[in-house]
């Protein structure tokens, strides 16, 4: 009976530790994925931003320049 408490409490000492780590990992990773979901964003406008400029460069270059290189 003894050996079989002792087992038990082994166990869920185990358990909780278990448990303890996951918990933590769990924290780790969410903060990471925020982390990541920001960087991305900051990423995304960049792009957007540069597409924006490279619209309106293209916009500005004069229509024959267009109809010579589709020529070629």
């Amino acid at each position: 009976m003894e050996a079989d408490l002792q087992s038990l409490e082994e166990r869920v000492k185990l358990l909780a530790s278990q448990y303890k780590q996951m918990r933590d990992e769990n924290i780790e990773l969410r903060q990471s994925v925020l982390n990541l979901q920001t960087e991305n964003k900051r990423l995304q406008d960049k792009v957007d931003t540069a597409r924006q400029r490279v619209d309106a460069l293209i916009g500005q270059l004069p229509e024959e320049d267009f109809a010579e290189g589709a020529e070629e």
